[in-house]
């Protein structure tokens, strides 16, 4: 699942979400690894499309350990429309650490956003991020200081929810406000983006199916395009 503070507090898309992190709870071993692979109609992160709208394949490696700390590296595919001049992958790097104080769980992690191939484009770019989380409910705070693109100064608030449903389903939602420093670089004003999302194991795998959406019209999303518009999203995946 993509890291992303909150999905750090949650890890992480749809996505997160998307999402780690790992908690301080004493374990043994001392440290512990994870994997996940997951198959989704459209790779969405924070309202807009980083696949074209198409099918994305992703997959992820998380070590933790005891004391709280913990690494990740995250991959999934990637199309920008423009004949894959700028890169095919989304390689995301990430570590961070988790403790709880009572029943209230805090995080602070560093992420760096790898596309290679991208080029001149230098799409690559850094975030910190710091979540608290207490029962269903997390808030977290995203920030970079040269945002994709080289679009300067970027926060991002957000609020995420989760429950669990009879019948063995899980729902959970987010709402997050995207601050851009450059917003005729990055291409978009600044924005808001909500998500809501299902989820159920079935043999082993989870399906996941959501919706996604901003307040940004057609006119207002890289020059027309369709990519921030509200989408249904599918997803399964694995975890090992």
């Amino acid at each position: 699942m993509k890291p992303t503070g909150l999905t750090i507090a949650l890890l992480l898309s749809p996505l997160a979400l998307a999402s780690l992190p790992l908690s301080a709870e004493l374990t043994t071993p001392a440290i512990s690894t994870s994997a996940n692979v997951t198959l989704t109609s459209d790779y969405v992160f924070r309202g807009i499309s980083q696949s074209s709208e198409n099918i994305a394949i992703q997959g992820g490696l998380d070590v933790g350990h005891s004391s709280g700390a913990y690494a990740g590296v995250w991959a999934s595919s990637v199309d920008f429309d423009d004949g894959n001049e700028n890169g095919t992958v989304e390689l995301d790097i990430y570590a961070g650490f988790a403790t709880s104080i009572d029943e209230v769980t805090l995080d602070a992690a560093f992420l760096h956003y790898d596309y290679p191939g991208s080029g001149n484009a230098d799409f690559d770019y850094q975030e910190l991020a710091v979540s608290m989380a207490y029962d269903f409910v997390s808030l977290s705070l995203n920030y970079s200081p040269d945002y994709f693109g080289e679009a300067g100064e970027f926060w991002y608030p957000a609020l995420s929810v989760s429950h669990t449903l009879p019948m063995g389903l899980t729902i959970s939602g987010s709402a997050g406000y995207n601050a851009i420093d450059e917003e005729d670089t990055f291409g978009t004003d600044d924005y808001t983006d909500w998500s809501i999302y299902v989820s159920k194991t079935l043999a082993g795998l989870d399906a996941t199916v959501g919706y996604t959406d901003t307040d940004l019209d057609s006119g207002e999303c890289f020059g027309g395009s369709g990519l921030c518009d509200p989408r249904v999203v599918f997803s399964v995946s694995r975890s090992f």
